[in-house]
């Protein structure tokens, strides 16, 4: 089966205005705003002020429970309309095409200021978040079986999943994780990097269950 997308919106690539599909770029975006957090973002023009330095991403004020949920009449109706209808649903972002161009624009995904001002940012918070609170592993300082061992919190007193400190307070928890953005984290390259991962029949080599499940 051919798809061939003949409706075009305006868009951004590596700075420059083009035309885009809109089948394909309503997916990339909504995508986008969903791994960075920003479905309910509005202020598309303060992440582009900053330019190539510290952007100010402030989303206190806009957290998902803006939106009330869909019915479920709702969501049968969209998912028994056509593709066609189906782009042209109000989104829950509440794009209207100014923004639209605007956050096409801070999105661009070719663009300096995305890549490394919103895209690497949020991965980088998220994961010291998650990094401080959970121990989750696979985890870039975790470079050998015995600083595995050392990193991850004793499941004997902590159940697999659970906060790593159970000293810390619920307001401080609650804190810590109020300022995770969407779900992008950094991905674990250098996880066991100072191992030797050839096939062996000690039990200590063996790759840790924890990090497929």
């Amino acid at each position: 089966m051919l798809i061939e997308d003949t409706e075009m919106v305006p868009s951004f690539m590596d700075g420059k205005e083009y035309k885009a599909a809109k089948f394909a770029h309503s997916i990339r975006m909504q995508l986008f705003k969903e791994h960075l957090g920003l479905l309910d973002f509005k202020h598309w023009d303060q992440l582009m002020k900053g330019g190539h330095a510290d952007v100010n991403i402030e989303l206190e004020d806009h957290h998902h429970d803006t939106h009330p949920d869909a019915s479920k009449q709702e969501i049968e109706s969209c998912e028994a309309s056509g593709p066609s209808q189906v782009l042209s649903q109000p989104k829950r972002s509440g794009d209207e095409s100014q923004l639209s161009l605007e956050a096409a624009r801070a999105l661009d995904p070719l663009a300096p200021h995305c890549f490394y001002n919103i895209w690497n940012r949020t991965a980088r918070e998220n994961t010291l978040i998650y990094r401080k609170m959970f121990r989750c592993v696979p985890d870039d300082t975790v470079h050998t079986f015995e600083q595995h061992r050392r990193f991850v919190p004793d499941p004997s007193k902590i159940p697999h999943g659970h906060i790593a400190d159970p000293e810390l307070h619920g307001q401080d928890i609650m804190k810590e994780l109020k300022a995770v953005r969407g779900h992008l984290v950094q991905f674990p390259y250098n996880y066991l990097k100072d191992e030797k991962m050839l096939g062996s029949l000690i039990r200590e080599t063996v790759t840790p269950m924890t990090i497929f499940t």
